[in-house]
């Protein structure tokens, strides 16, 4: 069994992990790749102002609710990675790149 992992150590790796999204995720074609970078980075925001860990649906409600002008999209995002229609739009990644970075951004700013 491992020693428990100090909390600002998690903290550290959540936001390095965030600080490198932007760049995993140029070019990405596949819509669920695309779900999944919008879900992580919901998660990590979620733990970052809370201190739990959450699930991809619940990181993606409290996303919803934090930051509305992103509704749409984290929606999306929770309904194909939960399995339905994963359909994009031709401006689907520029959009999900815009989240990312701006999502990448408070999570280095208010946390970093």
């Amino acid at each position: 069994m491992l020693p428990p992992i100090p909390d600002d150590l998690v903290r550290e790796v959540v936001i390095e992990h965030a600080r490198q999204w932007p760049a995993w995720l140029e070019g990405a074609s596949d819509p669920e790749f695309q779900a999944y970078a919008v879900l992580t980075m919901c998660r990590a925001l979620a733990f970052l102002r809370t201190g739990r860990q959450q699930s991809k649906h619940a990181a993606a409600v409290w996303g919803q609710e934090l930051m509305p002008e992103w509704r749409g999209l984290i929606g999306w995002a929770d309904d194909c990675w939960s399995g339905n229609d994963c359909g994009t739009t031709p401006d689907q990644l520029s959009e999900v790149t815009a989240f990312v970075q701006s999502t990448s951004r408070l999570a280095i700013e208010n946390h970093g």
